[in-house]
C-alpha cells in the first residue's frame, strides 16, 4: 500500500472518525455521502464496517474517482489494502481507455496482523527440512552447491538469502522449525565437508559432503517416526 506513513498518521489521529461514525463533511460532499452509504447498504455491508472520509488522500495522481483503504483496528498498522477508480490508466499503456477500479493488497502487513493476532493454526508449519547457511559472500557458491545436491536427493532444502551472521541464521531455522542446519565455511569448503547441527537435540557433527544426503535421509526418517 503506497505511503504507509501517511496511513499510519491518520490512524493515530484521535479526531478522525472510526468505522460506523460520520465524518464532518463540507456541504457538497455531504450530499454525496448518503448516496454512497445507500449503495454500500445495498451490498449488505454493515454500517460499522465503513466510513466516508473526505480527508482520505492517496499519493498516486491517476485516480479519477472514489478512493478507498482498508484498515484493521488492532494492531495499529495502518492500511492493509488501498485503491480507487481510474478511468485513464489502462489507456496510458494499452492505447484504449477502459474505466476500471482496482486495489493493491499489502501482503506483508496482512501476515504481520495475522501473526500478532495468532490467527495461523498450530499445524501450519514449514515443509523445509534443512537450512543451508551462508558463512560469507565468498562461500556462497559452495552453499549453493550443497543446496542443489540436497534438492536433487529429494530433501526439502532452503538456502539462506539474508544478511545475518550465523547466529541469526540459526535463529531463523529455530523460528521456522527447521530440523537441520548445514554450516559451510572456509575449512569445510577446503576439505569438501560440512558441519551439520540437529536443531532438535543440539548435536553438531562434521561429515564429508558425499555422505550428507544419506545422513540426512536417515535422521529425517527417524525424526518423522518420533
Amino acid at each position: 500500500v503506497d505511503r504507509p506513513e501517511r496511513a499510519h498518521d491518520l490512524e493515530d489521529d484521535p479526531a478522525r472518525p472510526r468505522p460506523g461514525q460520520r465524518a464532518a463533511l463540507p456541504q457538497d460532499l455531504g450530499e454525496v455521502a448518503p448516496l454512497e452509504e445507500q449503495r454500500l447498504r445495498s451490498f449488505g455491508i454493515p454500517r460499522n464496517n465503513y466510513l466516508f472520509d473526505p480527508c482520505l488522500a492517496r499519493g498516486l495522481d491517476y485516480y479519477t474517482g472514489p478512493i478507498f483503504e482498508t484498515i484493521v483496528e488492532e494492531p495499529r498498522i495502518g492500511s492493509i489494502t488501498g485503491g480507487g477508480r481510474y478511468d485513464n490508466l489502462i489507456g496510458m499503456f494499452g492505447g484504449n481507455g477502459f474505466p476500471a477500479t482496482g486495489s493493491s493488497i499489502g501482503l506483508e502487513r496482512i501476515v504481520t496482523v495475522m501473526e500478532e493476532l495468532n490467527m495461523f493454526p498450530d499445524w501450519l508449519g514449514t515443509t523445509t527440512e534443512v537450512l543451508v547457511t551462508v558463512f560469507a559472500e565468498e562461500f556462497l557458491p559452495y552453499s549453493i552447491h550443497i543446496t542443489n545436491l540436497l534438492r536433487d536427493s529429494g530433501i526439502n532444502t532452503d538456502l539462506y538469502s539474508g544478511n545475518a551472521k550465523l547466529r541469526g541464521q540459526f535463529g531463523l531455522a529455530n523460528d521456522k522449525g527447521i530440523h537441520f542446519v548445514v554450516i559451510a565455511g572456509p575449512d569445510e569448503q577446503e576439505k569438501q565437508t560440512v558441519n551439520i547441527k540437529n536443531m532438535i537435540n543440539g548435536k553438531q557433527e562434521s561429515l564429508p559432503l558425499s555422505g550428507l544426503s544419506a545422513y540426512l535421509k536417515q535422521h529425517l526418517s527417524v525424526n518423522k517416526k518420533q
